[in-house]
């Protein structure tokens, strides 16, 4: 074989290989029963982040109607929530974590997020969210000084 139709063949072999997506993540879905998944591997930190900067994937991850209450005071007792359509969530991004306080408690399969911001620190968002099937889902939002 001539030497330039080697040279070709290699360049041409390398430009293939180089373009091939080679992930070291592999995302493993084990399955419980038919139609069950387990555990997707998602952790917490990465959801919330994507939870905060995509709109369509906010969207995906409400549990609706969703569970929202308003409150005067943090100590208030027994306020019924309103429950929220998909058309009726005010998108909720952009959370910047340099500016915000966060305060997270989570185990397992849930987390409960406080979070009070320099602009108006009297407002406390509080969220809980519950891993169902293997995936992070926002089920019970708060406003507390509004």
């Amino acid at each position: 074989m001539p030497v330039i139709v080697r040279i070709i063949f290699i360049v041409i072999t390398l430009a293939v290989l180089s373009s091939c997506n080679f992930s070291s993540k592999v995302k493993v879905h084990a399955i419980d029963a038919p139609g069950k998944v387990v555990d997707s591997g998602e952790t917490f930190g990465n959801f919330r982040d994507k939870f905060y900067t995509d709109s369509a994937f906010q969207l995906s991850r409400i549990k609706f109607p969703l569970p929202k209450v308003y409150k005067e005071t943090d100590d208030e007792q027994n306020v019924k929530p309103d429950y929220l359509q998909k058309g009726q969530w005010e998108l909720n991004l952009m959370l910047d974590k340099s500016l915000s306080r966060i305060e997270t408690t989570k185990s397992d399969d849930e987390a409960n997020e406080r979070i009070t911001t320099p602009v108006d620190p009297t407002v406390i968002q509080k969220s809980r969210f519950k891993k169902i099937n293997g995936r992070w889902f926002l089920v019970y939002y708060e406003t507390v000084g509004f």
